[in-house]
């Protein structure tokens, strides 16, 4: 645990260097990064842990992100955790192509569907829905490829296009809910046929004086674990409506469901499932600080859809006025496929430094 931690003061240090060399004249030439940390620490209860009580630092991350000139801006996140150091995201953006166009190169989390494309500390309901972390990862899907996008002006909506081209793996999960383990297994000579694909679409519409709706699709494919044989397809569609009348209060409604085509390994030969998944929840925010809603949470069993996960909860924020801390408090209720069914809790605990806030009022 402490490793990771260590390596990532010494990483700050090494960032804050040129500033501090800057501020003393040292003839730094670049464009300096922002540079921010946000701390994830939890309080988990009842069936959240193997035992009664636990608390964990879920992570540290650090961001630096900045533009390298008037058309051109990096993003770099680094999670620091008890397993180690991974790269969430280290992407290039070329933001003033001809034609209106963008391009972003790099690892970064795909523009699929409303949740994957956010880092989990934006969520007010603390965790990934379930329909992500089974079909995908613990931690959404990252990849490395490039996405070109644009927005249009399509009547009264402003419509945002996105393609992305990924290298296209996926940790498949084990039947039973463990990861494949892929881990040094080489992957086979590959084309274009076996890449990664993924296209979505935004429309956002203006529907009243302090109200606006989004909606969204995604269709993409991918392949499971080192063989480019066992692939997936997937469909999205989301939405989102927030009411915002003024500074201290607001609504929203969000939602999403996905349909997979799914290549499953049986011991005769490979199969196609269809499982499905949704997230729906309501937030309601008021005083600025405080935000309550519910949540509902479903997702089938990528191997055997006809065994499912459901788990229905309430969640509660409150928010310091700098944004620069939250307290969450999640319950839910999960029934699992087996019949058993239990109730967890968490507290959460996060604070950042730096213009990468934790919480966005």
């Amino acid at each position: 645990m402490h490793g990771p931690i260590v390596r990532g003061a010494a990483l700050l240090l090494l960032l804050a260097s040129p500033a501090l060399g800057q501020s003393g004249g040292s003839g730094q030439s670049g464009p300096l990064p922002d540079i921010s940390f946000i701390a994830d620490t939890r309080l988990l209860a009842g069936d959240a842990a193997p035992r009664d009580l636990q608390l964990q630092f879920e992570e540290l991350e650090l961001g630096a992100t900045g533009y390298l000139n008037p058309f051109a801006r990096g993003d770099v996140f680094l999670g620091f955790a008890e397993e180690g150091v991974e790269v969430e995201e280290a992407f290039l953006t070329l933001t003033a192509l001809p034609g209106g166009w963008s391009l972003k190169g790099g690892i970064y989390y795909m523009d699929v569907g409303r949740f994957i494309p956010l880092h989990a500390h934006a969520f007010p309901f603390v965790n990934y829905p379930l329909f992500v972390t089974r079909y995908f990862t613990e931690e959404g899907y990252h990849d490395v490829g490039f996405q070109p996008s644009t927005l249009l002006e399509v009547g009264p909506a402003a419509v945002t296009l996105r393609a992305d081209v990924v290298n296209g793996e996926v940790e498949g999960e084990e039947e039973g809910g463990g990861e494949a383990d892929t881990t040094g297994a080489p992957l086979p000579e590959r084309g274009l046929a076996d890449l990664g694909y993924n296209g979505s679409a935004d429309a956002f519409f203006t529907t009243g004086d302090f109200s606006w709706l989004d909606v969204g699709t995604s269709v993409g494919t991918a392949f499971l674990g080192p063989s480019p044989d066992l692939r997936m397809v997937w469909y999205d569609v989301n939405a989102k409506f927030k009411w915002r009348p003024n500074r201290r209060t607001a609504f929203t409604v969000e939602g999403e469901i996905m349909v997979q085509c799914r290549d499953v390994e049986t011991s005769t030969g490979i199969e196609t499932t269809h499982p499905m998944g949704f997230f729906v929840y309501a937030d309601y925010v008021f005083g600025r600080h405080w935000n309550v809603g519910p949540l509902l949470d479903y997702a089938q069993d990528p191997f055997d859809p006809d065994l499912s996960q459901t788990g229905v909860g309430a969640f509660a924020g409150y928010s310091v006025f700098e944004e620069t801390t939250v307290f969450r408090l999640l319950d839910r209720h999960d029934s699992y496929p087996d019949g058993e069914s239990g109730i967890s809790g968490t507290l959460q605990v996060l604070f950042g430094l730096g213009p990468h806030k934790p919480h966005q009022f």
